[in-house]
């Protein structure tokens, strides 16, 4: 029993879900048979369902008293109800889910209500429905959430003859559909090199490259400008980051994305700016890698200062501080002497890494903040002591007990080669 599907989906449900899953197998509109009495057999062993009892053989004896459980007969039967139980598991996934998409229950709902010609019912329904068009969000889902509630509105206007109204509706499907299928065939680009340069993987010919070699996005771009298209900020930035990724020797997509995002990053979801945020300053670092003018590195740690201020510096607010991320804010405040910046960095959020990671992390941060504020015995005495767990900080072991310590501790230009 404990190596079943149903056990290994149980095994992922939270205290509330499961909860949840007893008032679902109690419904009889959910399910075919009565399955009650299995649930209470089972639920003794959440959340782990593990143990010497947990067998088939409990499982069966305990629903019918008196019986053996081992013929073909009594193994069909557990079979067929723990099956029935794992389907009433996934269905109640699809609630739960569901739940959390608002739009897509409000589309659902105007769908029905439109097909049994409750008129009145719809228009106050349709009232909310409308404002999620007035909640900015250049995500893929954005587009295709305010497309799913075009579409029962175009049909309740078609059935009504007010054909200037779905005429609008029409035109609104088109646009927000072109924008999902523009922005994620745009970073499809991203994607692509994340696939080839770290897995070594071979893109096909594809339907998304092919649109967007096709069309002139130059021209594009200019006539939503100029119309002042609410779309343009959308696209422009999506485009954008395409750029960087086609044409990244040419740094003029790197300004004007910065530019277009500082300026609109309103439009986005914490999710989405912490993506677009997080991509500026490793492809800032990589074009400016050999440039060492303080402009330049300054413009990048403009970006980790902005993520720090608006709490952008996480995925979300459930998530570790990657540790990648915090080095590089780290090197960049040294690099342009924002020493004080650096403190506030180690002293504030050095516990929002994971725990694993903190104490190492601690470690080298002070070792980098000692050396860039002259104070070199302490700069050695932290980074002498990290542990190899992390392969930024293997070379740093490696080069301090080569015997270039010293040399290391002293000069500016050796030390670089430890935050390589």
């Amino acid at each position: 029993m404990k190596d079943t599907k149903l056990a290994a989906l149980l095994r992922t449900f939270s205290a509330g879900e499961f909860a949840e899953l007893g008032k679902f197998v109690s419904s009889p509109y959910h399910r075919k048979r009565n399955l009650d009495d299995l649930f209470e057999i089972l639920k003794p062993f959440y959340p782990d369902f593990d143990g010497s009892k947990f067998t088939n053989e409990y499982v069966y004896e305990k629903l019918y008293p008196g019986k053996k459980f081992g013929d073909a007969r009594s193994d069909s039967l557990l079979k067929t109800l723990t099956s029935e139980l794992f389907m009433l598991c996934k269905e109640l996934l699809i609630q739960l889910e569901l739940k959390e998409n608002e739009s897509f229950k409000k589309y659902l709902l105007l769908t029905q209500l439109r097909k049994r010609k409750l008129t009145n019912e719809f228009l106050k329904e349709s009232v909310t429905a409308r404002k999620r068009f007035e909640i900015p969000g250049g995500e893929v889902k954005d587009f295709l959430e305010k497309y799913f509630i075009t579409n029962p509105l175009t049909e309740f206007y078609i059935d009504a003859n007010d054909f200037s109204n779905s005429y609008e509706m029409i035109i609104l499907q088109s646009e927000y559909i072109a924008a999902a299928s523009l922005t994620k065939s745009l970073r499809f680009s991203h994607q692509k090199k994340a696939a080839e340069e770290g897995y070594n993987l071979t893109t096909r010919s594809n339907l998304s490259e092919s649109l967007i070699n096709h069309l002139d996005m130059e021209s594009l771009i200019k006539e939503l400008k100029e119309n002042k298209s609410d779309f343009y900020p959308y696209i422009g930035i999506s485009y954008l980051s395409h750029l960087l990724v086609k044409d990244k020797n040419d740094e003029s997509h790197y300004f004007k994305l910065k530019e277009l995002l500082f300026k609109h990053d309103d439009l986005y979801s914490h999710s989405e700016k912490y993506i677009f945020f997080s991509m500026l300053c490793t492809f800032g670092n990589e074009m400016f890698a050999e440039r060492r003018e303080k402009k330049y590195s300054r413009g990048v740690l403009e970006i980790y200062m902005k993520m720090i201020e608006t709490g952008l510096y996480k995925f979300s607010q459930t998530d570790f501080f990657q540790i990648g991320l915090f080095r590089g804010m780290l090197i960049q405040a040294r690099h342009c002497g924002e020493y004080e910046w650096m403190k506030h960095l180690i002293d504030n959020y050095i516990n929002e890494l994971h725990p694993d990671q903190r104490e190492n992390m601690r470690l080298y941060s002070l070792g980098q903040y000692y050396f860039g504020i002259g104070e070199f015995g302490k700069a050695l005495a932290s980074l002498i002591t990290l542990k190899s767990d992390y392969f930024l900080y293997k070379k740093i072991r490696r080069i301090c007990y080569s015997g270039y310590t010293i040399h290391l501790a002293i000069t500016r230009r050796h030390f670089r080669c430890w935050t390589v």
